[in-house]
């Protein structure tokens, strides 16, 4: 045998000892991969146990946030879903309680309320339009502002005229809930001094009311002026200056 060959089957016979090798260091690194992952099973069943309680924590905060946020809570920016069945049959449901709650959210009872360049005026907010439809159109802003006698009458003359105007809607939608809010003639007839009878007619054949207006006005409360007993013949104007006199 000559040198060549003698070096071939030299080198032969080491790889062929270096390819056991390999395998039988492949055959335990396998066995001892399967016995580690055996052996730590449990830590990974533990490892995602745990991620499955957080995962179910989160979700009942969740579910607790939401019902307290959208449902239990009663603050302007969020819609109300808690619906009144009905209002109160008392004392406290006149006419007079009725348009104080409307100068409330109107002026706060201020009787000279009038922003910059504005056509609304005192009290209740009345704008141009209004004042000219119900007649004291013509009396200067001074005198109007100075009067409030002459703002209460103008607001009466105004619900009378909303109340014939929405007469076919006080009669369709009265008593029916509307958004999560109980529908009446005196929160109808409120929303139109709002809004204006077209507009409340769009939201109730929508049968979505928000809480606001594009101007920030607060719709909802407007129509939650609701259950009042409309009295336009007999009111005791001593009681409507009774605030006004506070400021």
């Amino acid at each position: 045998m000559n040198k060549i060959n003698g070096d071939i089957i030299f080198f032969e016979l080491i790889f062929s000892d270096i390819k056991k090798e390999y395998k039988n260091k492949r055959k335990e690194y396998r066995k001892a991969r399967r016995k580690h992952i055996f052996y730590n099973k449990n830590y990974y069943i533990r490892k995602l146990l745990i991620i499955l309680l957080v995962l179910l924590l989160f979700a009942s905060l969740s579910f607790i946030f939401f019902n307290f946020y959208f449902i239990t809570n009663d603050i302007d920016d969020h819609v109300q879903y808690d619906i009144v069945l009905s209002y109160p049959d008392d004392s406290t449901m006149t006419m007079e309680n009725y348009l104080l709650q409307i100068q409330y959210l109107e002026s706060r009872y201020n009787h000279n309320a009038n922003r910059l360049n504005s056509e609304y005026w005192g009290l209740y907010q009345i704008g141009h339009n209004i004042r000219k439809e119900t007649g004291y159109g013509d009396i200067s802003k001074s005198v109007f502002l100075n009067h409030p006698e002459i703002q209460h009458l103008c607001m009466i003359k105004s619900l009378e005229m909303y109340q014939d105007i929405m007469k076919d809607y006080i009669n369709k939608y009265s008593g029916t809930i509307v958004d999560g809010i109980l529908i009446t003639e005196s929160g109808i007839l409120a929303c139109s001094h709002l809004i204006g009878c077209e507009g409340t007619k769009r939201l109730l054949d929508k049968g979505v009311i928000p809480e606001k207006d594009i101007n920030g006005n607060p719709i909802r409360h407007f129509f939650k002026l609701g259950g009042y007993k409309l009295n336009f013949d007999n009111i005791n104007f001593k009681k409507l200056n009774s605030l006004i006199k506070k400021q």
